[in-house]
């Protein structure tokens, strides 16, 4: 017969939100998740499990200038979960900032808030792998990450030396490759991409 485990509580959140109360182990000490919904249980393989660890994760930061009602962020949120949800993401938070251009990277709180959020994440080691975890900031464009080229390139180096993806929806583009790595190309796409969000901050 089985033998029932209990191991806390386990938030499942796909394909359905249900608390995970008890785990069971078959014949094969195959670990199964168990729910019950009334008089009906359901059951995750340990394989689901380990697609939830080893699932890339995202973290969505949104940002406008204005800091009235004049403009927000939530179509910018809207575009990149529905983007997480296509490339099967696990979004880790949503960060949505309201603040000036003119402000420096420094001085955009919720920016570095989400900036090391990933980090954390990247140092964190899939389990019985030894690999890091991967992980992804998704910005609706380059200019999200400011205004100023120097700016701009400064905190891009920085997600690629932690290790971090950046990829940015209206341009279509990642900043890391399959090998982890920045292509050849993506230091003059960006210095250039950069540079235009600049002279258009400077030409308002």
């Amino acid at each position: 017969s089985s033998i029932i485990h209990r191991w806390g509580m386990f938030k499942i959140s796909h394909p359905f939100n249900l608390n995970v109360t008890n785990f069971i182990f078959d014949n094969n000490d195959n670990k199964k998740a168990c729910v019950q919904i009334g008089l009906n249980r359901l059951f995750w393989t340990q394989a689901y499990f380990e697609h939830k660890e080893n699932q890339e994760k995202a973290v969505i930061y949104a940002w406008v200038s204005s800091i009235g009602d004049r403009q927000n962020t939530d179509r910018q949120v809207k575009d990149l979960t529905d983007y997480a949800a296509y490339k099967g993401y696990e979004v880790l938070g949503i960060y949505t900032e309201h603040i000036s251009g003119a402000k420096k990277n420094g001085e955009r709180p919720v920016l570095r808030e989400a900036i090391e959020r990933c980090k954390v994440q990247a140092q964190n080691q899939i389990p019985d792998s030894g690999m890091r975890s991967c992980v992804i900031l998704l910005v609706s464009e380059l200019s999200r990450l400011g205004r100023n080229a120097f700016e701009v390139l400064e905190t891009v180096k920085e997600l690629a030396d932690s290790g971090i993806n950046l990829y940015m929806q209206k341009e279509q583009m990642t900043l890391l490759g399959d090998d982890g790595k920045p292509s050849i190309f993506a230091p003059i796409m960006l210095a250039t991409l950069s540079t235009c969000a600049q002279l258009e901050r400077d030409n308002i």
